[in-house]
């Protein structure tokens, strides 16, 4: 049931339970002192009798729209890219198949946990719009001493006018945590023309404030983006690296962490106890690409960060 469908029917529940109110206030308040009528006040405790009921299962099935309602925007979905299905319902017992479907079953606005399966690569097809939601990816470990994450990879795709660009996300606001999950972004045939702006795992990312997270995760650079803050709406965005190891093996190009086109934004990249592709901790300044403007002492005025890019 959506919010409007509930709202409705709240709606509908007070419309019964206030016509009943002004029966009985009818019944009681047309009896004065001076002029009791007893079959009057007879019948207005028989109103009152027959309407309590009605109260309480009125405020029983109000609790339990309301209930259930809030219960689908906390959910936790399962996928298996070998075993899984769509058309399964996401349970542990019966895993969907693809991320998209693990996130588009996420309410906008509500809470998610994607647990994708351990040693598998979960493609992601297409693009995935997520709005205002909080998505938490996370590996289905079978044993808990495991080590093998699962990997989430977005690949090239036609946009259909003989350009190349990636699948990959459209975040619209609220937050994406990946802890113990790998990443890899695409990389392109060699001798590809024609690229389109719309690239990187996170291909726009904008409309608002928005915040990536990842903790312990294993993040390859291919020929493509992770995350692209593009031109247009404004927006701030927020990239976190906690324990995560950075590394490049593009065979065409160099890629970046964030791809900035929009002078405006402000990207936060905070950072600790990350490793760059030479094994060793340093500046991200190398893995940040696009419009970073500095004052007249080379300090960026649009990137705030715990690390330098100086």
């Amino acid at each position: 049931m959506n919010l409007v469908d509930l709202q409705q029917k709240i709606d509908n529940y007070v419309s019964v339970v206030s016509s009943w109110v002004r029966n009985v206030g009818k019944l009681y308040f047309s009896s004065t002192p001076e002029n009791v009528d007893v079959k009057l006040i007879d019948d207005s405790g028989a109103v009152v009798t027959r309407t309590m009921p009605n109260v309480a299962q009125f405020r029983k099935r109000v609790w339990d729209d309301v209930g259930g309602a809030l219960g689908q925007f906390d959910r936790t979905f399962y996928v298996d890219a070998a075993n899984g299905s769509d058309d399964n319902d996401g349970s542990s017992g019966t895993p969907f198949q693809t991320i998209k479907k693990a996130c588009d079953s996420v309410p906008v606005g509500g809470h998610g946990r994607i647990v994708l399966r351990e040693k598998q690569t979960h493609y992601i097809a297409e693009g995935i719009v997520t709005t205002n939601k909080i998505l938490e990816f996370a590996t289905w470990m079978e044993q808990s001493d495991s080590n093998d994450n699962a990997w989430i990879e977005n690949i090239p795709s036609d946009d259909g006018n003989g350009n190349t660009r990636t699948t990959g996300f459209i975040q619209k606001g609220g937050c994406h945590i990946f802890g113990n999950v790998n990443i890899r972004t695409a990389n392109y045939a060699d001798g590809t023309t024609g690229l389109s702006i719309i690239e990187g795992l996170y291909r726009r990312a904008d409309n608002g404030t928005y915040n990536t997270m990842f903790y312990d995760c294993a993040i390859e650079l291919g020929d493509t983006n992770l995350i692209h803050v593009p031109t247009g709406p404004n927006a701030t965005t927020h990239a976190y690296l906690y324990g995560s190891e950075i590394t490049r093996n593009g065979p065409n190009r160099d890629a970046y962490l964030i791809q900035n086109d929009a002078g405006s934004i402000v990207v936060n990249t905070h950072a600790s106890s990350y490793k760059l592709s030479d094994g060793s901790d340093g500046s991200l300044v190398d893995f940040v690409a696009g419009q970073i403007v500095k004052d007249a002492n080379g300090v960026p005025l649009n990137i705030v960060s715990n690390v330098s890019f100086e």
